[in-house]
């Protein structure tokens, strides 16, 4: 099984580029990644589990003035060991950014390493730039690719990875899918963090006359995002599992947690039918792309489920979300440029039918509009969301704003409201 390690000098890129080949695999993630902070000026250096990006656990702390070093080995021994472990029994792919020197005699974690490395699962990680007997032992290994990343090849080295991984059979993500980046996030996270968006609210409310209260229920959320239904369940008490195939939405949950001070979540970076987990009272697919739309997702949604099941997806016809009816016609735009949305209401019912489940759905209108600071920011939204490059499309971008974006007093809106359908599912334990 191929071993991928990246290395090269420090702040070169390596880890950036590492989170963006995870960011297109398709395949269930553990390991962990490393997150350094500065306070004053001493440098820390943190664990972040990739098994439920919840756990972390300080590594090292280095002094860069007096340059004094301490090292957390008992966080080496147990904790981290521990991540890595039910990482190898529970995920298809393992991620160790970074190996160094400083664990270089701590055991049982290096033996886990190895054991990681002899298994049949992915590895991909980062080795540091530094000439020792742990990190020449991986290097050496027959099984083990070490990519050298620098300055002048780090722009173009991300396809030359993605190719040896392809060759190796590793599954990634659908061409065609959406994929997430720091700034959609952002927009994302600010439409829904707004006070005058009634997303997810109205569905919460639809929710809870099936469940009751949410104190204490565990909830399987599919698809989870940034939070969207993850926060508002965990401030009404509830025990969230979060699973999401984004390394990037996962990320942005957990950072909005912790501001929160929320923590009654476990996060699954995985796409929904590599999935391992216990079975949960209440399960929530909202807008989770094919998660739920064939039988077999179906299927797998209902038996970990043992309450009720939601299904939350938009109608078939999404022509006037952001108003791109209009603004299509104005592009002049033919059917095969435009998103459409596989899977429909009547295909999802007749299969909850054929699965012998009883369920009930309604159509619900809710408001997710945009909110910007500034003009600029709303032109960056619909050229990434509608990919507008050429010079007389901008133009007529900027037409179709200055119709329809309003100034508020604190910066633009483009309001939206959408129609989406909810379907009640209950479960059969």
């Amino acid at each position: 099984m191929i071993n991928l390690f990246l290395t090269g000098k420090i702040g070169v890129g390596k880890s950036t580029l590492l989170m963006n080949i995870i960011e297109k695999i398709d395949l269930s993630i553990g390991g962990y990644i490393t997150e350094r902070e500065f306070e004053g000026h001493t440098k820390i250096f943190t664990i972040r589990s990739l098994y439920n990006y919840i756990e972390k656990y300080p590594i090292a702390k280095i002094n860069n003035k007096t340059l004094n070093k301490y090292i957390f080995e008992e966080n080496f021994r147990y904790s981290i060991t521990s991540t890595l472990d039910k990482s190898l029994k529970n995920r298809d792919l393992i991620v160790m950014d970074e190996l160094g020197f400083m664990e270089e005699n701590i055991e049982p974690f290096t033996s886990k390493v190895f054991e990681i490395l002899d298994s049949n699962k992915f590895v991909l990680g980062v080795l540091k730039d530094h000439d020792c007997q742990f990190l020449n032992s991986i290097r050496a290994r027959d099984d083990v690719f070490v990519l050298e990343v620098t300055k002048g090849n780090r722009d173009f080295i991300y396809h030359d990875i993605i190719n040896i991984l392809a060759n190796h059979h590793i599954p990634f993500k659908k061409a065609n899918s959406f994929n997430w980046n720091k700034e959609r996030v952002n927009w994302y996270n600010g439409a829904l963090e707004h006070p005058k968006n009634t997303y997810p609210k109205a569905f919460l409310n639809e929710i809870k006359k099936y469940t009751g209260s949410l104190t204490n229920k565990r909830v399987l959320d599919i698809g989870a995002g940034t939070g969207a239904f993850a926060i508002p369940l965990m401030k009404e008490g509830a025990y969230v599992t979060a699973v999401d195939s984004s390394l990037y939405m996962i990320q942005s949950l957990v950072h909005r947690t912790e501001r929160l001070g929320l923590d009654n979540i476990d996060c699954i970076l995985s796409p929904f039918h590599r999935v391992k987990t216990k079975n949960h009272y209440i399960t929530i697919s909202a807008f989770s792309g094919g998660s739920t739309k064939t039988r077999e997702g179906i299927k797998k949604m209902m038996d970990l489920t043992y309450g009720y099941a939601f299904i939350i997806s938009s109608f078939e016809n999404q022509e006037d979300n952001f108003k791109r009816d209009i603004l299509y016609e104005k592009l002049k735009r033919p059917n095969h440029n435009r998103r459409t949305h596989k899977g429909t209401l009547s295909e999802t019912l007749n299969m909850l039918e054929q699965l012998g489940y009883n369920y009930d759905y309604k159509e619900i209108k809710y408001e997710l509009s945009q909110y910007f600071y500034n003009y600029d920011e709303a032109l960056a939204f619909f050229k990434d969301r509608f990919s507008i490059c050429k010079k007389d499309e901008l133009v007529t971008l900027s037409e179709f704003l200055d119709k329809f974006l309003l100034l508020e007093e604190d910066g633009y809106v483009f309001k939206n409201i959408k129609k989406s359908h909810i379907i009640a599912i209950e479960s059969k334990f």
